[in-house]
């Protein structure tokens, strides 16, 4: 006969007590379709996300031309995806598949990587952060640029933005919080409900808050270009319409349009050039990102005046330029870097009472440590010099050329 105080775990994850506990296979055997694919994807996350971070480095080191302050923060980036990609997904595989008690039987391990994790992801976020006001303050704020991004300051935000996520997951020494094993998300991580009001201000404040502003930042940027843009090709109809109508007659009134219009001319053509003396401070900070503007003899090339041509050549060179194509790429990464950690700030502040089904919470803190595999598959798409670098790096220059 049984004795009554005897208790045995059920059939399935869950224990007698409600505490979900997946054994060693356990959750391949309960879930097999989304624990295989989850596991699939952790594989060529790990791989080809350790791969394209390494490509990042060895690129910067070797090529001069990616050596400027950006690269600073480009370098700090990709060491911070890298110990995801290299420690935190290898890692997160093995809670997949071995559980809990692989963990529990190495004293610290899961706090070490939980705790490091936290500071990489806050690393990253505060550096994507930091490469958005970078593009923001040299198109927009110019002046300002030097005073500010400099390379030892540069330097010096990185080492902060580390001391930051130190400085939060030493509040764990205070009691204030905790990582561990997470048994619904089967990782190495925070510890959500530990303490719910932290958790609630690490995800407001390092995720929502700066998804926020960063968000609005680009938009500004964006508006202060498309406005110069705008400027400048209305001002080539304007100047062309000039140079007819005073062809065609000798009316006074008509004879004094092309003054009204040359001020208007003359005062677009100053704010484009201003934008060009703009983007030209980065040429001090990045020895290879120069500016592709015509020079004045092809301006007499056009039919129009030659403040028209000259403001087009200004226009066309200063939006296509690397500054500009640099920004976009900055973009993608932040809207990449968005989509994945936004729904997990959500469930994390939503979730107050663990009641969230176990399926939901692995799939979104696996699809926000995805991130760090994206990132230098958004710089190979959308930045040249990286695509070349990667390109030759691989030897694929020779059967795909170098563009």
């Amino acid at each position: 006969m049984i004795p009554e105080n005897l208790t045995f775990p059920s059939d399935g994850p869950e224990n007698m007590t409600g505490t979900l506990r997946y054994a060693p296979l356990e959750f391949v055997d309960t879930l097999p379709a989304l624990a295989i694919v989850l596991i699939a994807v952790l594989v060529v996350a790990a791989v080809m996300g350790t791969a394209g971070n390494l490509l990042i480095l060895v690129s910067v080191a070797t090529r001069k031309d990616l050596q400027n302050v950006e690269s600073v923060f480009v370098v700090n980036l990709a060491c911070s995806d890298l110990y995801v990609t290299l420690v935190v997904d290898p890692l997160s595989i093995v809670g997949k598949t071995a559980g809990w008690e692989f963990f529990d039987s190495v004293p610290h391990l899961c706090r070490v990587v939980g705790s490091l994790c936290t500071m990489s992801c806050v690393g990253s976020l505060m550096t994507l952060s930091a490469m958005s006001c970078n593009r923001y303050v040299l198109i927009v704020h110019p002046n300002y640029y030097r005073r500010i991004f400099t390379l030892p300051h540069s330097v010096i935000m990185c080492l902060c933005f580390y001391l930051v996520g130190f400085l939060l997951v030493s509040l764990n020494f205070f009691g204030v919080g905790d990582h561990s094993f997470d048994h619904k998300s089967l990782e190495c991580i925070w510890d959500r409900m530990a303490n719910h009001d932290y958790t609630i201000v690490f995800a407001f404040v390092l995720v929502l808050v700066p998804i926020t502003v960063i968000g609005l930042a680009y938009t500004r940027l964006y508006l202060h270009v498309r406005r110069i843009g705008l400027k400048a090709h209305n001002h080539g109809k304007k100047s062309a319409g000039v140079a007819s109508t005073s062809l065609l007659t000798e009316d006074s009134t008509t004879m004094q349009m092309p003054v009204r219009v040359n001020k208007d001319a003359e005062k677009t053509s100053a704010e484009l050039k201003s934008l060009i003396k703009e983007v030209d401070v980065e040429k001090e900070h990045a020895s290879a990102e120069m500016l592709s503007v015509s020079t004045p003899s092809q301006a007499g090339k056009s039919a129009t005046t030659p403040q028209c041509s000259q403001d087009r050549a200004i226009t066309r060179g200063s939006i296509k330029n690397p500054t500009f194509r640099l920004a976009r790429t900055l973009f993608f990464i932040y809207l990449v870097f968005a989509v994945c950690w936004l729904p997990f700030a959500l469930l994390m502040i939503l979730d107050s009472e663990d009641t969230f089904s176990h399926e939901l919470h692995v799939v979104i803190v696996a699809w926000a440590h995805l991130h760090p595999s994206f990132n230098w598959f958004v710089y190979y798409h959308t930045h040249s010099k990286f695509r070349r670098a990667f390109r030759k790096l691989l030897r694929l220059d020779r059967c795909c050329g170098s563009g």
